[in-house]
């Protein structure tokens, strides 16, 4: 690549929690999925540039965001607790199916009668 190139030299301070936070994540096994440190820095700088004039044009845009956040959380809540009560809900049926099994084999080759209950209260009308 030619052209003009512009330098700009950062200094981290090794006492500064910030500072030192941000040289580790500059270094960190993320930054390796960039092409560069160069490049992580670059697109680095350009997001947080853009979220803040996003937040500068928009004050309720955090806001939002953490509510859509929260509702995501709420959802992924119900989901669970719906799937669940739905592996019950199988379970039964299998369960439920599995005596209904039982229960046509033995009126077939045990003589179990069908509806005796039935039978029984149409003979007293």
């Amino acid at each position: 690549m030619t052209g003009n190139i512009r330098n700009r030299n950062v200094r981290f301070y090794e006492e500064k929690e910030a500072d030192r936070r941000a040289w580790e994540i500059l270094h960190s096994e993320a930054v390796r999925a960039f092409p560069s440190q160069n490049d992580f820095i670059i697109q680095a700088i350009n997001d947080f540039y853009d979220r803040h004039l996003a937040i500068s044009d928009d004050p309720y845009l955090e806001t939002r965001e953490k509510e859509d956040a929260f509702a995501d959380r709420i959802v992924e809540k119900v989901e669970q607790k719906v799937l669940g009560k739905m592996k019950s809900m199988k379970y039964k049926m299998t369960v439920y199916d599995e005596f209904l099994k039982e229960y046509e084999y033995r009126k077939k080759h045990c003589g179990v009668k069908d509806n005796i209950q039935k039978k029984q209260r149409d003979r007293e009308r």
